[in-house]
């Protein structure tokens, strides 16, 4: 049979769309859609995990979704606060089975705010944060949600540490996954050298254990390679003995700043592993040199050499682990990473940058000494 032209007729995009959701109803495609919408499949995942789940009309979810970094104002579309790590595994073959992306929060002090997303599931480690110190081993065993202060509240009664952050309240996990600069890692490495295992829940759903003969291949990507690899749920550091940190800040103006460099070149030049400094030059107080020393070292050494700096220092000596458990890094501030990240940027760009200036100024009086640690008087 032919068919004749009158037959043809073009059709417009509406009912072209029209006849396709006519067919896909008739076949029973749509309900079927509509019954994986991730959405109407949350109340699934409430039940089957122990952690507490919050969603949009759930009371405290404005402020549970709120990280450090105001400037992610951010909607998930659920947060869970995992219990153990089969409520990881769970969320996490939730959100592979609906398609809905994963953010991770372990501290929630991300500066670029990782830990929280639009549309996302939010998987919050911050119930995992238990640490137990094997003091034989010298081995440290933190959650995933564990933060600084937690690591070394346990870690210092035992005359031990591991390199960390100058802020207490930041979450060991994010700090070490993405490398972990350490005020003493000329000694003992970042805090990524000295994980030595870890467990973590891969985008299967299955729960792997990294070590240097474990999963070699994750073990290796995890240790600076952030959080695209799974959800690390437990950590282990390798520990040291706490050792004395001296310091000293040397205040040059700005009368000599080339004078300055060449003195800062000098001390850094045949620095032991021991020993760390900083050159910092600021639009109010000019050029300074931080330096520090990682050791048992007299005080008369210390200040003797402060004379090749031609300059009078501040220095003094302090357990600066103890100090960096106590510091939380002030409150909460939008710092966003560029100028687009804030709704209000053209009205608060000039606050930001302010803001900065001082969080500097802020961060000094708080972390002194360890930011910008360490100094050459073991020679």
């Amino acid at each position: 049979m032919s068919i004749g032209k009158a037959d043809h007729r073009a059709w417009s995009r509406r009912e072209f769309v029209y006849a396709g959701l006519v067919t896909a109803g008739a076949m029973g495609i749509l309900p079927a859609l509509a019954a994986d919408d991730p959405v109407s499949n949350l109340d699934d995942l409430a039940r089957v995990v122990r952690g507490r789940m919050l969603r949009d009309n759930s009371p405290g979810y404005d402020e549970a979704r709120k990280v450090w970094n105001l400037a992610y104002d951010r909607r998930p579309l659920a947060m869970v606060r995992v219990a153990n790590v089969d409520d990881v595994r769970r969320c996490v073959e939730f959100a592979a089975k609906h398609s809905v992306p994963i953010a991770i929060r372990g501290g929630g002090h991300s500066y670029a705010g990782y830990g929280v997303a639009d549309r996302a599931l939010q998987i919050d480690l911050g119930t995992l944060n238990t640490v137990s110190v094997d003091r034989v081993r010298k081995v440290a065993s933190v959650g995933g949600g564990t933060r600084i202060r937690d690591l070394l509240g346990a870690t210092l009664p035992a005359g031990l540490y591991t390199p960390m952050g100058a802020c207490g309240s930041v979450g060991v996990a994010g700090l070490t996954l993405a490398g972990g600069d350490t005020s003493g890692r000329g000694l003992y490495g970042t805090a990524s050298d000295n994980l030595i295992g870890a467990e973590l829940v891969t985008a299967d759903g299955e729960v792997r254990e990294l070590g240097p003969r474990k999963n070699e291949d994750l073990y290796w990507a995890i240790r600076g390679g952030g959080g695209n690899f799974g959800v690390v749920t437990r950590l282990d550091f390798r520990l040291h003995p706490v050792v004395p940190l001296h310091s000293a800040t040397f205040n040059f103006g700005w009368r000599d700043i080339a004078g300055a460099l060449r003195a800062f070149g000098e001390l850094v030049r045949d620095a032991p592993d021991e020993a760390r400094a900083g050159f910092t030059l600021d639009p109010e107080t000019g050029a300074s040199i931080s330096c520090g020393y990682r050791g048992a070292v007299r005080q008369q050494t210390l200040t003797s050499r402060s004379g090749r700096l031609h300059s009078s220092p501040c220095s003094h000596s302090f357990p600066h682990h103890d100090r960096i458990r106590k510091a939380r890094c002030g409150r909460r501030h939008p710092w966003p990473l560029t100028a687009r990240s804030s709704k209000n940027s053209a009205a608060t760009s000039s606050t930001y940058f302010r803001a900065r200036r001082q969080k500097a100024r802020e961060w000094d009086r708080c972390c002194s000494g360890c930011r910008t640690a360490l100094w050459h008087a073991s020679r």
